[in-house]
């Protein structure tokens, strides 16, 4: 490998590892003896550099002239699909490349839960296929989505999506977009002044969004930990290690006592 494996990567490989090992003690091929004792020397995960609510309006603002002033063409249509892919990934959660770019509009869907509609999409990629509730906003990102294309026009959303079609929707031309999308990001993240991560020193990425989108939802109570890691497909471990933090400051009020600061020095 060019870089050091973390820690959670090689855990991943030695648990792989330790299942052959088993296997092989059972079927008599070594003894307990044999079976080699496995380190962990991985580095330790940073925090991934993600995006404030503040910075996301300001992109979600930023966008409007940077797509108004983009150049009749290829370009135009480049940065039309890119802006409904951010607010997607932003209102979803989804991976950016490996989810994003294998859903289709067959896997657009709606379900009605307590008398009431909801969107859903079926994304695969990473890990297991697995469905995802959208918030309510994205039924119009992807709305104006379709409508960029002539042929898909016609008709309703509703209706639209009903038809089941098998085209990818974020792919142009049947190509994946994940690297040209990942260049252009960080252009327009530059030309916002949004690129870095004043917290982590680190560059933004559309992955961002995706951390973006747990710490909203761990801050406003929409979702438990544990509710977010089946929502975004991963460990319930991995989850507590990437966003505790944020638990941490919801208990600021336990922890430092209930009254503000604002200056005043305490009575002892």
């Amino acid at each position: 490998m060019k870089r050091q494996p973390s820690k959670s990567v090689l855990n991943n490989h030695n648990s792989a590892l330790n299942r052959v090992f088993d296997e092989a003690v059972e079927r008599g091929y070594m003894t307990k003896l044999q079976v080699p004792s496995l380190k962990n020397d991985g580095k330790l995960s940073e925090r991934r550099p993600d995006i404030t609510i503040e910075d996301y309006a300001r992109l979600y603002r930023g966008m409007r002239n940077w797509v108004k002033n983009a150049r009749q063409g290829h370009e135009q249509v480049m940065r039309e699909a890119l802006r409904e892919y951010i607010l997607v990934i932003a209102n979803v959660g989804f991976r950016p490349g490996t989810e994003g770019m294998n859903l289709k509009w067959s896997n657009v869907y709606f379900y009605e839960q307590d008398q009431k509609q909801y969107l859903a999409l079926w994304v695969d990629g990473k890990t297991q296929a697995h469905e995802m509730t959208a918030r309510h906003s994205v039924v119009r990102y992807l709305d104006r989505l379709r409508m960029c294309n002539p042929a898909w026009r016609n008709g309703s959303f509703e209706e639209f999506i009903s038809r089941r079609l098998d085209e990818y929707v974020f792919r142009i031309d049947g190509r994946d977009m994940t690297t040209q999308f990942g260049r252009m990001f960080k252009r327009l993240l530059d030309q916002l002044g949004l690129l870095m991560d004043p917290r982590t020193g680190k560059e933004r990425t559309l992955y961002s969004l995706r951390h973006m989108y747990a710490t909203h939802v761990l801050t406003k109570h929409r979702m438990s930990i544990e509710e977010l890691a089946e929502h975004m497909n991963t460990s319930v471990t991995m989850t507590q290690k990437h966003y505790n933090h944020i638990l941490l400051r919801k208990a600021a009020g336990r922890i430092a006592g209930d009254s503000n600061w604002r200056g005043k020095m305490p009575n002892y």
